[in-house]
């Protein structure tokens, strides 16, 4: 016996689904580095170590998504730090470079406004 079309149900596909695109490569990676640097900004300076485990990824991840970072002088790496007992070799921490752009939101409404800054060199206050 043929199986009832009522079981399985129809799927409908609106003419505005169909024209949207699907997310970039482009679009994905922009994503990541946003997250990556928003990350990095909330930890303050930190390891690629340090940022892997906090994103869940790997450290070949987020060495793939920060070495534009680098090259573009967006981020620039600290001092080595003295590896841990366990071994290893030694941290090399990131931040934003000193004489990078502000950071910043600005939010307006009827009943509220605020803003909110952040200068590259803010790691003098962490």
């Amino acid at each position: 016996m043929a199986p009832s079309r009522k079981s399985q149900p129809d799927l409908v596909f609106s003419d505005q689904s169909a024209r949207r695109p699907l997310i970039t490569t482009s679009a994905i990676g922009a994503a990541n580095r946003r997250r990556v640097l928003e990350t990095l900004h909330r930890l303050g300076p930190s390891s690629r170590a340090q940022l892997a485990r906090s994103l869940g990824v790997n450290r070949a991840t987020i060495a793939t998504i920060l070495q534009p970072l680098l090259d573009s002088s967006t981020l620039v790496e600290g001092d080595p730090v003295a590896p841990s007992e366990a071994g290893g070799k030694p941290a090399r921490p990131l931040w934003f470079r000193d004489d990078g752009p502000w950071l910043g939101a600005v939010h307006l409404s009827p009943t509220s406004s605020w803003l909110r800054g952040s200068p590259s060199t803010a790691r003098s206050t962490r």
